[in-house]
């Protein structure tokens, strides 16, 4: 799995996580 995604996952998985993450903090602190 580790050397699937970390070609193409560093780049783009990078950003989608910081994405999510900053997504369900505002979702949690909205509710």
């Amino acid at each position: 799995m580790a050397l699937a995604f970390s070609t193409r996952g560093n780049a783009v998985g990078a950003k989608g996580q910081t994405l999510t993450f900053a997504v369900r903090m505002l979702n949690d602190r909205s509710f």
